[in-house]
């Protein structure tokens, strides 16, 4: 008799284990795709009872009719005000309007109910329509299909833009598929799962870390211009970034580069003349980033960013994150445009700033397009592993008619490496007709040892330079042309 009782609770425990599907997990954040990618993310909760309701990240909400202020820090965010989880396995989401919205999480096939109740008495019907196995970020899962339709008061289907359409549970990933509540269901906007973190699966938040991940080789086209309303004044800059060197801090927070950079500089410095000049720059520069002064690009889609006053001249705002449909690199717009006086005031400035920033996944960030004036930084072409997009420059100096950074006859070889005490260097496909200049670099960029080479062997000294990891260049002064490597001193 023991041994059936006990054989009854399993099949009974595991028939209930199967109707579990926990919607919400407060440990993890999920990420759903509409034309942002808006953010499931559990800040706080409190239990009544047997409920517990749960909030998601604040979101800063436009509202202009709290003058002088124009938006406010609120807990209604993209999936309305809280989510109430009963004992008996039923979901409760709140609109704007706090009225409830019903979703029952232990529905079985072909089960009904009322997921929303119109104040004229209509309601919405929700019913389990499938419970199929399918394909959830790249693993297979259970998911019941939710298919919604209007009716009035009488049980009578009505005419309405929700019916036919579908909600989806995810046995093992909660909601997969659903409405943005805040304003459900006057607008019906779709949110399907694209990812999740804790562990990451799919498409996880951009932050600093990744958009500042560079690697050696990477190479970046840039263009930045300005120009004065109404006049000829302006300064367009042509830039070409090639990744040489890079090394990250024991603590993961500073990122140090060596870039070798082509910069093309067109000028005119009078308002009413047009006269330009261009100069050239063709050099190796230093670029450190350092990830805990750039937490306001780890912000969520329409969650307040107070950080953003650290690189936008005080200003604050908010992002917008999504996926880009040419390079499908995650991207995030920044606005800065509001002073965060308090949480239930953030005023919009008038001569305030009137661009925005992105940041780009792997690309950098800090680009930026101006509403009001024509002033712009943007990317318009890159090369990251054997990825390339957009349209590449052509700079060239017309003094020396060469546009390439690396000096394609030529073959060096560092011996030994790493070095000791000292090493040869040995230039295959040197020309004693040429000038060449070697310059060594820190981690940092800093120019750390130079001289010219009048030979195709010569002898680097360790002299009084420090173990450590070193990047140098050689460069033919006469064409503007440069190879560049990387040794280590021991």
């Amino acid at each position: 008799m023991r041994s059936l009782t006990f054989i009854l609770f399993t099949v009974i425990t595991l028939n209930l284990f199967s109707q579990d599907y926990r919607l919400i997990s407060p440990n993890k954040e999920v990420h759903f795709n509409t034309n942002s990618i808006l953010t499931l993310k559990i800040d706080s909760n409190f239990i009544s009872g047997t409920d517990t309701t749960y909030f998601n990240h604040k979101a800063l909400v436009v509202d202009y009719n709290i003058y002088p202020c124009s938006g406010r820090i609120s807990d209604t965010s993209w999936v309305g005000y809280g989510i109430t989880v009963q004992q008996n396995g039923d979901y409760i989401f709140r609109n704007i309007q706090n009225e409830p919205i019903l979703i029952k999480s232990t529905a079985l096939l072909n089960d009904s109910w009322v997921l929303y109740t119109f104040l004229n008495g209509d309601y919405i019907e929700a019913k389990i329509t499938s419970i199929l196995q399918e394909t959830v970020l790249g693993n297979i899962d259970s998911v019941k299909t939710i298919t919604l339709q209007a009716k009035n008061s009488l049980n009578s289907i009505i005419t309405h833009a929700v019916n036919g359409t579908e909600l989806k549970l995810s046995k093992y990933n909660g909601i997969i598929k659903l409405y943005a509540f805040k304003n459900f269901p006057n607008t019906l906007t779709s949110c399907v799962i694209v990812g999740s973190s804790n562990p990451n699966n799919g498409v996880v938040n951009l932050t600093a870390a990744d958009v500042y991940n560079f690697d050696i080789g990477d190479i970046f086209h840039t263009i930045q211009e300005y120009q004065e309303p109404y006049s000829w004044y302006f300064t367009y800059h042509r830039q070409i970034i090639n990744v040489i060197g890079k090394t990250i801090s024991v603590n993961q927070d500073t990122l140090s580069y060596l870039f070798d950079r082509k910069l093309m500089t067109i000028k005119n410095v009078s308002y009413t003349v047009y006269n330009p000049d261009t100069t050239y720059i063709f050099d190796t520069i230093p670029e450190v980033v350092i990830l805990s002064q750039n937490t306001h690009i780890n912000k969520f889609t329409q969650e307040p960013n107070a950080e953003l006053a650290q690189v936008a001249w005080g200003f604050s705002g908010y992002l917008n994150a999504y996926i880009n449909s040419a390079t499908q690199r995650r991207e995030k717009e920044i606005y800065p445009y509001l002073l965060a006086n308090s949480d239930s005031c953030w005023e919009t400035m008038i001569d305030g700033p009137t661009r925005y920033y992105q940041y780009i996944d792997g690309l950098g960030g800090g680009y930026y397009d101006d509403f009001d004036f024509n002033n712009r930084f943007k990317l318009v072409y890159y090369e990251k592993g054997t990825e390339t997009w957009g349209t590449p420059l052509s700079i060239i100096n017309t003094q020396t008619s060469i546009d390439d950074f690396s000096m394609k006859n030529l073959s060096v070889n560092v011996y030994p490496n790493p070095i000791t005490n000292y090493a040869t260097i040995t230039i295959k496909g040197y020309n004693s007709t040429e000038k060449l200049s070697f310059k060594l670099y820190n981690i940092l960029g800093k120019e750390v040892y130079s001289t010219y080479i009048y030979e195709s062997n010569f002898i680097l000294n360790r002299n009084s330079l420090t173990s450590g990891v070193y990047f140098y260049t050689i460069t033919n002064d006469n064409k503007n042309s440069k190879y560049s490597g990387k040794l280590i001193i021991e």
